[in-house]
């Protein structure tokens, strides 16, 4: 794992009368850290800048300069601190992101213009091959072509998405013993703003394409590389390159899936779907609008690939809840009656309990909605049905497990062995979630039907008892 470091002095937001000297040390994984010759009150800066009720510990902003480059370090926290704050000789800071290249006084400022990120998995996803290569045989000439590929563009909802092949150019390397060439290539994706956005949003549409390439490839994709762009400042004037270079910044964030860029890529036999089911431009527009639908259903389902394991008993718990979050999307409201029918139930109900404890205990527990049991099978109803069939097989018998199973852990924590393997059970759910997103995206019966076969833990125990 490689470091960066940058040497200067550093400031708290509005205290640029009282730098401290230090490095700032950033590891590939976005993991920072920020150590002093000096030392911050982060607790009382943390106090100054929030609600007295809101007073605690809690993550600040530091600013610094190192040779004339401008760094923001976000979320600082005190990790060491040798002395009181105020009169420190030592302390070091841990941080979750920091910006190379401007100052950001606050994360909600509007001013980043676009964002460029490379994923993993990104390249086998988009079909995109820019090398031909030749294998001489007895003596013949042995050549690698790299092919430039025309760039995909359009626009959509306020962004403008770009996607370009980057090629520097082949690199020699020579050594004592022997010379090799090496040709690299990325596929890079851009999206600008119509207008100036603060941080989070440019997040937003990171983590977006982030969880479909998660879909996709049917594990954990992350961003590998990213940079963003200042939107141009009217009082500036830029040199004829459009002064672009001097408003990049490089971003280096710990994200919640660690990236791994040098690793093998996903066996494009495991893809799920690819852009050769559909096109990237019409993904992004069916994906985007779906993800923002289904956010409280998505967010949980790939939290669970960018996680760490955990408890069986825990994903099973999430799978349900993401089973029950998306048949709300889908579906809508799960009501049983019209609510004048159920109005006149309860009424009727009401008139024929004269206990006033026992009218308000059954008022109580009657509601208006199908069962989540009901939910489950109704969800099972929405992708192909040849591929819920060879992936849950008895569609009630699946449904009774997950609400048996989930009842069990949550109510009373019992033992859940009698509803069956629940690793599997979870496993199933979950990627009837995924065949469910498949089918909202579009992809044709043939494509979800392709993707389960696919899955090599799924092949082994679908139909098993």
């Amino acid at each position: 794992m490689t470091e960066k470091k940058w040497h200067g002095y550093w400031w708290l937001p509005g205290q640029e009368d009282r730098k401290v000297a230090g490095s700032l040390h950033v590891q590939d994984s976005g993991q920072t850290r920020l150590s002093l010759i000096g030392g911050f009150d982060l607790e009382q800066a943390a106090q100054s800048s929030i609600d007295g009720d809101k007073i605690g510990a809690r993550a600040v902003t530091i600013l610094g300069l190192c040779a004339s480059v401008k760094i923001t370090l976000i979320g600082g926290l005190a990790s060491l601190t040798h002395g009181w704050p105020e009169s420190a000789d030592y302390q070091e800071i841990s941080g979750s992101r920091a910006l190379i290249g401007t100052h950001l006084q606050r994360a909600d400022d509007p001013v980043f213009a676009s964002v460029m990120f490379t994923l993993e998995n990104f390249g086998p996803f988009l079909g995109r091959y820019a090398f031909d290569h030749t294998d001489g045989l007895h003596g013949e000439t042995s050549s690698v072509v790299y092919k430039p590929i025309d760039n995909i563009s359009f626009s959509f909802e306020g962004w403008k998405f770009q996607v370009y092949t980057y090629f520097p150019t082949f690199q020699t390397h020579d050594r004592r013993g022997s010379s090799a060439v090496e040709g690299t290539t990325r596929e890079v994706l851009i999206a600008t703003s119509d207008v100036p956005r603060p941080l989070t949003d440019f997040d937003e549409i990171a983590k977006t394409f982030m969880d479909l390439l998660t879909l996709a490839s049917g594990e954990a994709c992350g961003v590998t590389e990213m940079s963003l762009e200042l939107a141009k400042d009217k009082n500036v004037t830029y040199l004829p390159n459009d002064g672009r270079s001097y408003r990049v910044v490089q971003d280096h964030k710990r994200w919640i899936h660690a990236a791994r860029p040098d690793d093998a890529p996903q066996d494009l036999r495991r893809f799920r779907f690819t852009c050769s089911d559909m096109s990237f431009e019409e993904l992004t527009r069916v994906w985007l609008p779906l993800r923002r639908r289904a956010s409280a259903a998505t967010n949980l389902l790939f939290g669970l690939y960018y996680a760490r394991p955990g408890f069986t008993e825990t994903r099973l718990l999430s799978a349900a809840v993401v089973a029950e979050s998306l048949h709300w999307t889908v579906f809508g409201s799960p009501l049983r009656w019209d609510k004048e029918e159920f109005k006149s139930l309860r009424a009727a109900i009401d008139g024929s309990i004269a206990d006033p404890q026992q009218r308000a205990w059954v008022k109580d527990r009657i509601k208006n909605e199908t069962s989540f049991r009901e939910r489950l099978i109704e969800l099972a109803s929405r992708p192909n049905q040849s591929a819920v069939a060879a992936l849950i097989g008895d569609v009630d018998k699946w449904a009774k497990n997950v609400v048996d199973a989930r009842n069990g852990l949550a109510h009373t924590g019992a033992d859940t062995n009698k509803n069956g393997d629940i690793f599997e059970l979870t496993q199933v759910t979950l990627f009837l979630a995924s065949l469910t997103l498949m089918k909202e995206l579009g992809f044709s019966d043939e494509v979800q039907i392709e993707a389960l076969r696919r899955d090599e833990y799924l092949s082994v125990i679908r139909h098993k008892d």
